[in-house]
C-alpha cells in the first residue's frame, strides 16, 4: 500500500485523473437524459458546449466572430428567449474576453460612468413598470454595449485588430454581392440579402464604409484586394436603397473630410459631390408605387407617412400619459398596437423610458462622442465616426437593435484597447492580461496574446 501511494504521488496525471473524468460523465450523463427526453435539447447542449470550449481554448477567434456575427439577425435558442445570432455570439465573445479587457484605461472609464448614469435612469423606468419583457430589454441594452465593448478592447489589447476587421469586411462582401444578386434579379428592388432586412443590410454596410474611408489601412490589405472589396460593399450598400443609412453616410464623410483640413476637403470634395449625388438620386427615385400614392386609401402606407403616423401615437398615447418614465421599454410589443415601434431614436426612448431615458442617452452619446473625438489614435477617430453615422441613421430608424447597435460599440472597444496598449507601451499602465500572460509564460505555458513590446 505505501509503495502503491507512492508511485501515485510521483504521477500527477493518474492522481488528478478522476477530476478529468468526474466532469466528462456529468456531461455525458446530461447528454444521455438530454437526448432520451428532447433530441433537439441536447443537440443545444452540445452546441453550448463546444462554443463554451472554444472560448476557452480560441478566445480571439470567438471574439472576432462577434464582428461578422452583427450581421446575423437570425433567431436561435428557445422561442421566448428571442435571441439573435448576434446577441449570442456577442455573449460568448463577452465571456471569453473577460481575461483580456483592459479596464483601467480612461477611455472606458470616461464611457462607462455616463452609461451606468443611463443605466440608473433606465432601472427607474423599469421599476415603474416592471415585467419580463422591460428588464429582459434593460440587460439587452447592457450587452450590445458593455459586452461589445469588451470585446472589442480585449481583441485590441491583445493585437487581433486585423483579424476582426478583416472577418467583418470578408462576410460583409458576401452580403454585399448578395445584395447585388438579389436587385439584379429582382427588377431592381430594394436588396434583402439572406433575409436580412434592408436597413440593417444598408446600416451595417454604410458603416464598413465608413471604416474603410477613415480607417482602412487597419486591414493591412494589398491595394489589388481592397478596391474590388470596397467596390462590392459599396454596390451592395447602394442596393440596400436604405434612404436613412444614405444620408447618414453623406453626412459623416463630410465630418471626416471636415477634421482633416483643407487639403484633404481639395482631394475629396469631387468624391463627396459624386456621392452625394448618387444618394440623392437614388433616395429620390428609390420610393416605389405605394410612397407615391396620393389617394387617401393608400397614402397613408407610404414610408414617410406611415413612419409620422407611428409618431403621432407614440407621442400621444405612450409619452403623453407617462411622461417621466414612459410606458416602458418595447411597449410596442405587447398587443398588436404597433409592429416595431417609432423609427427614430428620439421619439423611440421618448415613449419607452421618458423624459428621464432621453435624458440619460443624449447624455451617454454626447460624452462618449466627445471622449472619442479627442483622441488621436487609430481607431478612436473610426469609433467616432461609426457612432455617428448609427445616430444619424436611427433619426429614420431604430438605434437599440441587435447587430446594428453592436458594431458601433465593438469598434469603439478596439478604441479602447489601442488606448492601453499605448499606455502600456509607454509604461503609464499596465494591462492585467500582459501580467497574466507574463506569468503563465513563465510557468511554461504557451498564451496567444504578444505583449505590447512584441506588436507591430
Amino acid at each position: 500500500m505505501i509503495g502503491l501511494r507512492s508511485n501515485r504521488a510521483a504521477d500527477p496525471a493518474r492522481s488528478n485523473e478522476r477530476w478529468f473524468l468526474a466532469p466528462v460523465m456529468a456531461v455525458e450523463t446530461a447528454l444521455a437524459a438530454a437526448a432520451a427526453a428532447n433530441p433537439l435539447t441536447a443537440g443545444a447542449l452540445v452546441a453550448a458546449i463546444v462554443a463554451l470550449a472554444a472560448a476557452v481554448l480560441a478566445p480571439a477567434v470567438v471574439m472576432a466572430a462577434a464582428f461578422p456575427a452583427t450581421f446575423g439577425y437570425w433567431r436561435v435558442g428557445p422561442a421566448a428567449a428571442g435571441m439573435s445570432v448576434a446577441d449570442a455570439v456577442t455573449i460568448l465573445g463577452a465571456l471569453a474576453s473577460i481575461p483580456y479587457v483592459p479596464w483601467r484605461t480612461p477611455l472606458m472609464r470616461q464611457i462607462l460612468l455616463p452609461f451606468a448614469l443611463y443605466v440608473g435612469l433606465l432601472a427607474v423606468s423599469v421599476a415603474a413598470h416592471p415585467s419580463t419583457r422591460t428588464l429582459t430589454e434593460l440587460g439587452h441594452r447592457v450587452l450590445l454595449v458593455v459586452g461589445a465593448m469588451m470585446i472589442g478592447a480585449a481583441l485590441a489589447n491583445l493585437g487581433h485588430t486585423r483579424l476582426a476587421l478583416r472577418m467583418l469586411f470578408a462576410f460583409a462582401s458576401v452580403v454585399a454581392a448578395a445584395a447585388i444578386v438579389f436587385t439584379l434579379t429582382h427588377r431592381l428592388a430594394a436588396a434583402y440579402p439572406f433575409g436580412i432586412q434592408k436597413n440593417t443590410s444598408g446600416s451595417l454596410l454604410a458603416s464598413c464604409l465608413v471604416i474603410a474611408v477613415s480607417a482602412g489601412h487597419l486591414l493591412e490589405l494589398p491595394r489589388r484586394w481592397t478596391i474590388p472589396l470596397y467596390a462590392v460593399i459599396s454596390l451592395g450598400f447602394l442596393s440596400s436603397q436604405s434612404r436613412g443609412a444614405m444620408l447618414a453616410l453623406v453626412a459623416v464623410l463630410f465630418v471626416f473630410v471636415a477634421r482633416h483640413g483643407r487639403g484633404r476637403v481639395r482631394i475629396w470634395a469631387p468624391v463627396l459631390l459624386g456621392v452625394t449625388v448618387v444618394v440623392l438620386g437614388l433616395a429620390a427615385t428609390s420610393y416605389n408605387e405605394r410612397d407615391l400614392a396620393v389617394t387617401s386609401a393608400n397614402a397613408k402606407y407610404n414610408s414617410l407617412n406611415s413612419r409620422v403616423d407611428v409618431y403621432t401615437y407614440a407621442l400621444e398615447n405612450q409619452f403623453k400619459p407617462h411622461p417621466v418614465v414612459g410606458a416602458g421599454m418595447k411597449w410596442f410589443k405587447v398587443g398588436d398596437s404597433i409592429a416595431n415601434g417609432p423609427h427614430n431614436f428620439v421619439v423611440a426612448e421618448l415613449s419607452e423610458t421618458g423624459l428621464i431615458g432621453l435624458f440619460g442617452l443624449l447624455v451617454f452619446a454626447g460624452i462618449t462622442l466627445n471622449s472619442l473625438r479627442r483622441r488621436h489614435g487609430r481607431t478612436a477617430e473610426v469609433a467616432y465616426l461609426v457612432l455617428l453615422e448609427r445616430l444619424l441613421d436611427s433619426l429614420l430608424g431604430i438605434f437599440w437593435v441587435a447587430g446594428t447597435a453592436t458594431l458601433p460599440f465593438l469598434v469603439i472597444g478596439l478604441a479602447i484597447g489601442e488606448e492601453a496598449d499605448r499606455q502600456a507601451a509607454a509604461g503609464r499602465y499596465s494591462p492585467a492580461s500582459v501580467e497574466r500572460n507574463r506569468a503563465l509564460a513563465a510557468a511554461g505555458v504557451v498564451v496567444t496574446p504578444v505583449l505590447p513590446s512584441d506588436r507591430r
